[in-house]
């Protein structure tokens, strides 16, 4: 049996491109890291907001301060999030988002949820035949105690060298961020 499956919305990045918190901005009568979250609350699974501390004031006003998980980790980046979050919750597998993608659908996350729950393997991502999509991924517990004796820095690298089910990228639209990249 697989260990449970957890969500982790990471809004831990600087935004020096956007000039704000990419997570942060107002969609609706909430912001955008809960409407990513959403997506993962509304298919069942239990979600956290992976950030720096410094955000952690401004973020509360929106999301139980038992949902942030801050960054601890001696990596930097989206790794970073990754990690501290799997500090934390060291038995569960980690369905990795980030809260700048604005155009991934529900349907994606129950694609990549089937293909999870059906094969077996370390991580799952979609790949487009050149990159994986590093969010929106599904990085499991037994794999993540592996990485972390290793010293693999990018998450590119580490779906590359980890025992990953590719997964083919539905609609490379449901991968851009608000930069407009679809890689980490």
């Amino acid at each position: 049996m697989k260990p449970e499956l957890l969500a982790a919305v990471l809004c831990g990045g600087f935004s020096t491109r956007m000039g704000r918190d990419k997570g942060l901005i107002p969609v609706r009568s909430t912001i955008q890291a809960k409407v990513v979250g959403g997506l993962s609350e509304a298919l069942g699974l239990e979600t956290v907001y992976a950030m720096r501390k410094e955000q952690e004031e401004a973020y509360s006003k929106y999301i139980s301060p038992s949902k942030i998980i801050l960054d601890h980790t001696k990596y930097e980046g989206p790794l970073q999030g990754l990690a501290s979050v799997h500090d934390a919750f060291p038995d569960k597998d980690i369905l990795l988002l980030a809260c700048d993608m604005p155009e991934v659908k529900e349907s994606t996350l129950r694609l990549l949820i089937k293909e999870y729950e059906k094969a077996s393997g370390e991580f799952y991502a979609f790949y487009d035949g050149n990159f994986f999509q590093t969010f929106c991924a599904v990085y499991t517990s037994e794999g993540m105690r592996k990485w972390l004796k290793e010293d693999i820095f990018s998450l590119q690298r580490l779906l590359n060298t980890g025992s990953t089910k590719k997964i083919k990228v539905p609609f490379v639209e449901h991968f851009e961020n608000f930069n407009g990249s679809v890689r980490d």
